[in-house]
């Protein structure tokens, strides 16, 4: 498999070693390479790391191997780590523990603050846009994306709006719990209760009408031929639209 490896991402026709270890609860290899082939000419190396995560998905499905959505910290012997790698996996479990509690960038800065962690930004030339996100622990600051990838400053910004985009009814349920008094009646000492039953009364009207009116069958008089019909329907549209 680490020789298929090594063919997908261009890497032939030189020396090379491979080195399985087995003293981990996870088994891998470690691959060395010549990027100097035995024609004395030199292997590209462009790219590689894009090729290199394309061979390894290929692989994995060839083989039936297990994806890695994700870090797995039981896997990981974190006594084992230098200073500086375990601090970068303090901070992975710091913003994992954070980002579902947050709504946006700066309620994560406050968060990571109470970890020692402070959050850096890079800014576009003298404007205040941001450009990227780095994390500092200690001594040791890393990038978002080394991290994570998807702890870059584009995926941290989708994630917190995906989080923003709820119903608004369970923004509201969210921020002031509501308890129902009887037969689903809201509590009428509530203000928010109110409020969020007249929202799913609208919601559920509407949504009960639009599937109404989706099926209703097509009304077509006698004697007239349905397709005819929808084709005069669609020179009427076209006629609109001129």
């Amino acid at each position: 498999m680490a020789r298929e490896y090594l063919q997908e991402i261009g890497i032939s026709n030189t020396q090379f070693a491979i080195t399985k270890h087995t003293d981990k609860a996870h088994l891998h290899v470690h691959l060395i390479a010549n990027m100097v082939n035995n024609d004395a000419r030199s292997i590209k190396d462009n790219h590689i790391g894009l090729r290199g995560k394309k061979a390894a998905q290929k692989l994995t499905l060839k083989h039936g191997l297990i994806v890695a959505e994700r870090k797995n910290l039981a896997l990981t012997h974190q006594e084992a780590l230098d200073q500086s790698e375990a601090n970068r996996y303090k901070i992975y479990t710091a913003i994992m523990e954070s980002l579902p509690k947050c709504r946006n960038l700066e309620e994560l800065e406050a968060r990571l603050k109470t970890y020692g962690i402070e959050v850096l930004y890079k800014f576009k030339g003298q404007t205040q846009e941001r450009q990227g996100i780095s994390f500092r622990l200690e001594k040791d600051v890393f990038k978002g994306s080394k991290v994570d990838r998807n702890f870059s400053l584009g995926n941290l910004e989708k994630t917190l709006s995906q989080g923003q985009r709820q119903n608004p009814i369970q923004v509201i349920e969210a921020t002031n719990p509501i308890r129902l008094s009887g037969r689903g009646v809201p509590n009428a000492s509530n203000p928010a209760s109110q409020l969020a039953q007249e929202l799913e009364n609208i919601l559920l009207q509407s949504t009960g009408n639009l599937l109404s009116d989706l099926m209703k069958p097509e009304y077509v008089p006698q004697g007239v031929n349905p397709d005819l019909l929808r084709e005069a329907r669609k020179k009427k549209k076209r006629k609109k639209l001129r």
